[in-house]
């Protein structure tokens, strides 16, 4: 589903799930793959790593062994926004789900 909400400059992920995360941000044809990061921290990808046009559609995609789109809405682009859009991952190995949370002021 394509977000309603307001475009972002990046899209983080938090990592809550019980095992070392990897996720990738993805436009089209290019994508940026995060480093592997342990629980309880969040990694940050900005569109201009996968080379996002204004109001592009940012898509995430995670590492549970295989990988998997993130669940809820994606985020659009703008390289002036001062948002970021959200994800949570929870769960164990196997059994992780990334959820979008919504968008907040970058930090």
């Amino acid at each position: 589903m394509f977000s309603s909400v307001e475009p972002v400059s990046r899209v983080c992920v938090y990592n809550n799930a019980g095992i070392v995360l990897r996720w990738e941000l993805l436009y089209e044809r290019s994508k940026f793959t995060s480093v592997a990061y342990p629980v309880l921290q969040t990694r940050c990808i900005d569109g201009t790593h996968v080379h996002a046009p204004e109001n592009a559609k940012l898509l995430c995609m995670y590492h549970d062994h295989i990988l998997k789109p993130c669940a809820g809405h994606s985020y659009r682009y703008s390289g002036s926004s001062s948002l970021q859009g959200n994800y949570v991952c929870t769960g164990v190995a196997l059994q992780v789900l990334c959820n979008a949370t919504g968008v907040s002021p970058m930090y």
